[in-house]
């Protein structure tokens, strides 16, 4: 992934259907009311750099359904990473725009970041305009008939 782009993050979810190219504001919840790390009482959106530290940690804290699903989104104010902690961005819902489905996580076996990296870097290629920073995903999106 594209290091440099503080907006493309990762999204842990329970939710296995969320579209791509619409923000968070428009999706509709079919699995739970608030996904693992997804969403903070309605109010935002937990999106990250290292998606291996959360799957971790919402394994270890045992609250609710682990995450199911790990999606590409990018975020429209992110916050700078540091190295000394797990990054974490709570943006509100319309901020975050989903880009694409990268893998289905299995329940019995650590996330696989090397995967998850491929799977992104290959999306991003056949992608490039998602680069541009003034590329607008939602208007890009065709509204369903």
């Amino acid at each position: 992934m594209n290091r440099r782009d503080p907006a493309f993050q990762y999204h842990l979810s329970v939710e296995p259907d969320i579209v791509p190219g619409l923000s968070f504001a428009k999706q509709t919840r079919t699995t739970s009311s608030a996904g693992a790390r997804g969403e903070a009482a309605g109010e935002g959106i937990y999106t990250t750099h290292n998606p291996t530290y959360w799957d971790r940690q919402l394994a270890y804290e045992s609250v609710g359904a682990l995450p199911s699903t790990l999606y590409l989104v990018k975020v429209s104010d992110p916050s700078e990473t540091d190295i000394w902690s797990p990054h974490q961005d709570l943006s509100p819902p319309g901020h975050v725009v989903v880009l694409a489905k990268i893998l289905t996580i299995d329940p019995d076996r650590p996330l696989d970041i090397g995967r998850a990296e491929h799977l992104v870097d290959r999306w991003v290629a056949g992608n490039p305009h998602l680069l541009d920073p003034g590329f607008d995903v939602e208007a890009s999106v065709s509204p369903s008939p």
